[in-house]
């Protein structure tokens, strides 16, 4: 069984092409930070920089899925389905029809 109530599709392109990001945005900010690299070595600044770049992305492309015109009309379908979902579940609660 998932955790997920629907199982989300994440498709072998979209896998690619967030790969290549992160290892693009890892590997230009290890080649510009020398200092940064020789004080908290190697292994430990790729690291680093990719949970901040990964973070960045997700961050980014979840505005971008909420306000941008070709998916935006999705993400304010979808509140108003969840304000109209807890509205109704509110008055079964409280016993109104």
């Amino acid at each position: 069984m998932s955790a997920f109530a629907v199982d989300p599709v994440f498709t072998p392109l979209q896998w690619i092409a967030f790969a290549a990001f992160l290892i693009v945005a890892v590997l230009l900010q290890y080649a510009f930070s020398p200092r940064r690299r020789a004080i908290m070595g190697r292994a430990k600044f790729a690291l680093a920089s990719a949970v901040v770049w990964m973070s960045g992305f997700i961050f980014l492309s979840q505005m971008a899925v909420r306000f941008l015109p070709p998916l935006s009309w999705l993400s304010r379908d979808l509140a108003n389905a969840g304000k109209a979902v807890w509205g109704a579940r509110l008055n079964r609660w409280m016993g109104r029809p």
